[in-house]
């Protein structure tokens, strides 16, 4: 399954994963925060059957890679996915196909491709405006406000911080 690689990130962390050689574009696993690259064994195997380049590996602070001394943050797991892609774009260039050629070679319309950011609502507003614009620089074309566990109740208020937080993105 894969041949074992790691990657060094600009911080010195190295994040350990697999890559399996075959056609392109290659097909980059991510998991999620509470997990590792296990996670997607099943469908490395099937990708790896249909000869398809595919790559997983443990982001920091997650199965074999290392932690940093510092914890993480999603920057840093964002910078960390650039780091690999850039390594795998060094050592193949089936890796090099932009999102584009990918949604193409999969039978979609690039156009109808889009990405949401994530932001966590602390009651803080400018912190939100400036999250808003880290998504933004980063080509996002949503972004979700997750309210739940901030102790709003009742429902009300939780749409009263939606609304809010629209208007102070220009949304409305």
């Amino acid at each position: 399954m894969g041949a074992p690689c790691t990657c060094r990130t600009a911080d010195g962390v190295e994040l350990r994963g697999t890559v399996a050689g075959g056609e392109g574009p290659g097909v980059l696993l991510i998991h999620g925060l509470a997990s590792n690259a296990r996670m997607w064994d099943g469908v490395i195997a099937v990708l790896e059957e249909q000869g398809r380049a595919v790559a997983a590996f443990d982001m920091r602070g997650h199965g074999q890679s290392e932690q940093a001394a510092d914890g993480y943050t999603i920057d840093q797991l964002a910078t960390d996915v650039a780091a690999i892609i850039a390594q795998l774009s060094a050592d193949d260039p089936i890796w090099q196909a932009p999102i584009a050629t990918a949604a193409e070679a999969a039978g979609r319309d690039p156009q109808a491709i889009g990405m949401e950011g994530r932001i966590t609502w602390t009651g803080d507003l400018d912190q939100v405006k400036i999250e808003a614009e880290q998504w933004r620089a980063l080509d996002a074309t949503h972004v979700s406000i997750n309210t739940m566990g901030s102790n709003l109740s009742p429902i009300s208020a939780h749409l009263e911080v939606l609304t809010t937080v629209a208007s102070a993105l220009e949304l409305r």
